[in-house]
């Protein structure tokens, strides 16, 4: 009867908001591309932060960072994602269930539709397995990734996050509002040694060579980051996540 009740009331709220929708889905759309362009930081990075805030707001994964985060970026719009989610937000308080969107899809079902939260559960698993055996954690390409920021501060590991300078900025910015930054170290591209011409990481952690990187603010360094293995990954990105013994130092990476 809930499930019923909850079906109805989303349909009758889902046509009512359409045209709401459109707007939200129009200043998502307009923050992202425009706004992250003006700013110069990646226009990318911003789907998966929005992903993150949609997985706590439903339920699907605590991510308190991303909550917080999210709402004061001035590159995406929560005021937006609600007008776009609020049916299904409303189906989900109704029945306790994530029937369409977003939803975690079954190991052999993923689709694009749920690319960055299967992605996101995919990295998570492997990231608790192996951050025992680990004594630091590497983002490549780490965007508005905020892992570090919630339970895996608490880890023990060394966190270490790759970008390039304006992202790094523009994250450190808003990560300050709320007192994060002391969990991970923010590394630029431009620390990486040999630099990376186009994107962090890349040529540097996947050519085979051990580069020591260094936040150019900290002095603090990644030890021997050793060379990254490429697997195919849900849909048509190229990631990886390792846990090496032959480093000086146990580095986990991932490639986000």
């Amino acid at each position: 009867m809930k499930n019923i009740l909850a079906l109805l009331v989303f349909i009758i709220l889902q046509i009512l908001f359409i045209p709401l929708a459109i707007i939200g889905f129009i200043l998502v759309a307009y923050k992202q591309l425009v706004v992250s362009k003006n700013l110069g930081v990646s226009q990318t990075a911003i789907e998966i932060i929005n992903g993150r805030w949609t997985m706590h707001i439903f339920g699907l994964r605590d991510d308190n960072a991303a909550a917080k985060l999210t709402p004061v970026l001035p590159n995406t719009s929560t005021f937006g994602l609600w007008l776009v989610l609020a049916p299904l937000y409303i189906y989900y308080r109704i029945s306790g269930q994530n029937r369409w969107y977003p939803a975690i899809a079954e190991d052999g079902e993923e689709g694009l539709d749920k690319l960055i939260i299967n992605r996101t559960v995919y990295f998570d698993r492997i990231i608790n397995r192996a951050k025992g055996e680990a004594e630091q954690f590497v983002v490549l390409g780490a965007g508005l990734d905020t892992r570090a920021y919630n339970d895996l501060k608490h880890s023990g590991l060394e966190i270490f996050e790759l970008d390039q300078a304006a992202t790094q900025q523009h994250k450190r910015k808003y990560l300050q509002i709320f007192g994060h930054l002391e969990s991970a170290t923010l590394t630029n591209c431009d620390s990486l040694t040999p630099r990376a011409p186009d994107k962090c990481g890349r040529s540097a952690a996947l050519s085979g060579k051990r580069p020591q990187t260094a936040d150019s603010a900290s002095g603090s360094f990644v030890r021997q980051i050793p060379p990254l293995p490429v697997t195919p990954a849900v849909g048509h990105s190229r990631t990886a996540v390792a846990c090496f013994e032959q480093a000086s130092v146990r580095t986990m990476q991932i490639s986000v």
